[in-house]
């Protein structure tokens, strides 16, 4: 598990991701200092992704080759990602992978900034049942289809959490604060609990994209 949480403003895109990761099975924190938001400079754009540890870069590196900007990947990211999950599904996984993929960037086309998320699956994914089971929104879930976001991530608290964390989230996403609200929620997702353990910790690192190129910070 991993935690991301990512929000489009009027003139950025701001991405937050933990650096924790732990073993599936008992919950044990292996590592505080993984690199789960990769940037992606000569498409103005970058990656995050929920789902094993290794397949952000992975991604990462075939997509900087495959696409020259970020309005290619957006308009070409529905065909090629489920293609490159199954070939790291059967590199590194037996052919088993569930990812959720987040994408931020700027588009020059429309000179704008954007984010978008996309759920994908292998065959015979033998985890894609259990992750849906713990997932509030499993229903509305498609598979290998890519949706633009305003304030998305992942695990997202509920309502419950994030009044008990006190946090206020304004009806227009252009009056957040990415550094000091994103970090918030990112508090409140260390309180959600999954198959009865907490997932998300390490540091938290803030990816900005805006017309002007990437940047990068731990807060």
């Amino acid at each position: 598990m991993s935690s991301v949480l990512a929000l489009r403003q009027r003139n950025s895109v701001h991405l937050m991701c933990d650096a924790a990761a732990y073993d599936r099975a008992t919950g044990v924190l292996r590592s505080v200092n993984l690199v789960k938001c990769v940037a992606l400079p000569t498409l103005h754009a970058a990656i995050s992704c929920v789902g094993p540890t290794e397949i952000g870069p992975y991604l990462g590196m075939r997509l900087a080759h495959a696409f020259a900007s970020f309005d290619d990947l957006i308009a070409g990211a529905e065909e090629v990602l489920p293609n490159l999950l199954d070939d790291f599904a059967d590199e590194h996984r037996r052919g088993d992978a569930f990812a959720t993929v987040y994408l931020v960037g700027w588009h020059q086309g429309r000179q704008r900034p954007a984010a978008y998320s996309m759920d994908m699956w292998t065959d015979h994914s033998s985890t894609v049942a259990q992750v849906m089971e713990n997932s509030p929104n499993a229903d509305a879930v498609k598979r290998n289809k890519l949706s633009e976001q305003v304030l998305c991530g992942t695990p997202l608290p509920g309502a419950d959490l994030i009044a008990a964390g006190r946090l206020r989230i304004p009806d227009d996403e252009n009056d957040m604060r990415p550094k000091l609200d994103l970090l918030h929620l990112m508090e409140i997702q260390r309180h959600e609990e999954i198959e009865g353990k907490y997932w998300v910790g390490g540091k938290a690192l803030l990816t900005s994209i805006d017309r002007k190129g990437i940047t990068q910070c731990v807060v």
